[in-house]
């Protein structure tokens, strides 16, 4: 089970529907930055940082997926209500395309507190793909990630006060994630001892484990979210 902590924003843009909006998640992969914590009008969210040890310089990420099989979007409706929203289907999401939907949700109008995101990672049944997957250099060396234990589950948590969704608009959680943290507290001399398969260093449970298992903790802490809006 992997917590991943994330600051939650949304951007909007209107739509026809006056009583439902539709709420959409999307990745962003980033080699660089820091995890913010942030609080955006009557948002209040916070998330956990990674404490940097050790981040190994010269590491570039270029391309890379998640299989999201779930989210569940849960909350409280005007201050009564306890709601929960499921979006189904797994979705093998490019982290590198901001066009690429992870899910949706249409959210009814109304004042939201104790947001919450659940995601469920891992491939189709069927499907031997890792549920994440980074592959990019180290120096002039290829290097992969794959979190291959699928079936795990990513949380998203926020906590929100008197969130309003306006059925006018349609909101956007864009979730950054700065893989420049995934291998806080691994050194370039890690790296450089790292074994390679086919001369790429290959991270994964089985391969490089106890640098595998610094990158699998650092998943839960690498993210946050900006927020936009349109008209």
């Amino acid at each position: 089970f992997v917590l991943l902590a994330v600051t939650i924003l949304v951007s909007c843009k209107k739509t026809s529907n006056s009583d439902t909006g539709k709420l959409s998640l999307q990745f962003n992969a980033l080699n660089s930055g820091v995890v913010k914590t942030t609080s955006i009008s009557d948002i209040q969210t916070s998330s956990t940082s990674v404490t940097t040890n050790a981040v190994p310089t010269g590491i570039n990420w270029t391309s890379g997926y998640i299989y999201v099989s779930e989210i569940d979007f849960k909350a409280v409706k005007d201050n009564t209500t306890e709601i929960k929203y499921k979006s189904e289907g797994s979705r093998k999401v490019d982290l590198f395309n901001l066009n690429a939907l992870a899910g949706d949700f249409n959210i009814p109008s109304g004042v939201y507190n104790k947001i919450k995101f659940e995601l469920e990672i891992g491939a189709p049944q069927g499907v031997k793909d890792p549920g994440v997957y980074l592959s990019g250099t180290y120096g002039a060396t290829p290097i992969v990630f794959a979190y291959d234990e699928s079936g795990d589950q990513f949380e998203i948590e926020v906590e929100g006060r008197n969130f309003t969704f306006d059925g006018a608009k349609n909101y956007n959680s864009l979730i950054n994630l700065h893989l420049n943290l995934l291998l806080d507290g691994v050194s370039n001399a890690d790296l450089d001892a790292a074994t390679k398969i086919n001369g790429t260093i290959v991270i994964n449970h089985t391969n490089n484990i106890a640098i595998y298992q610094k990158a699998k903790q650092n998943l839960q802490k690498l993210s946050d979210s900006d927020f936009k809006s349109k008209d």
